[in-house]
């Protein structure tokens, strides 16, 4: 009588050339193969629920079997059967590269945010520059200045920038408005 372990690795075996041949998935011969291999897995789950390390099948009839199986899977390799489809490899493709994609758009974001933050920081400085052509005061003030207008945007829900520009216009016009 043949072994439950010996099936059990010929069924391995097989699973393992039906998942690395996918290009032969229809064939007649990769047919038979998988009937084989459900056949194997039946005598198993026989096996196993009568508490048993033996097959019900000679180990001749076992052999048999597994020769059958060698003499189709080398039909298949011998027709150019073998191998994958192309679906099949670039599933394969996508998932050993997509991490490597999460990780590139990853780092673009972050690249991005930093560009946007750069462009920030002149939009506030062009304000701050508007700032001190219309009035004098000392570098201090100006200091002050920005901390107070960060809490005036966060409040008001506006950008810095905006904050600094709309100050900057403010401080053009008041003293045309007092003039006249």
């Amino acid at each position: 009588m043949a072994t439950v372990s010996s099936a059990d690795g010929q069924v391995k075996l097989l699973d393992k050339f039906i998942s690395e041949n996918t290009k032969a998935g229809r064939s007649e011969e990769m047919g038979r193969i998988k009937e084989i291999r459900d056949e194997l897995q039946k005598l198993m789950k026989d096996a196993y629920g009568a508490n048993d390390a033996l097959l019900k099948i000679t180990e001749v009839e076992f052999k048999d079997l597994v020769r059958e199986a060698d003499g189709l899977q080398n039909k298949i390799k011998e027709t150019n059967m073998g191998g994958h489809t192309l679906a099949h490899t670039m599933k394969n493709m996508y998932e050993r590269f997509g991490s490597w994609f999460g990780i590139t758009r990853s780092l673009m974001a972050v690249v991005r945010m930093f560009k946007q933050m750069v462009g920030h920081v002149r939009e506030v400085d062009a304000g701050m520059t508007e700032l001190r052509k219309v009035t004098d005061e000392t570098a201090a003030t100006y200091a002050r200045f920005l901390e107070g207008t960060m809490v005036r945007a966060q409040k008001l829900g506006a950008t810095l920038a905006d904050t600094v520009n709309a100050s900057a216009d403010k401080r053009k016009i008041v003293p045309l408005c007092s003039n006249t």
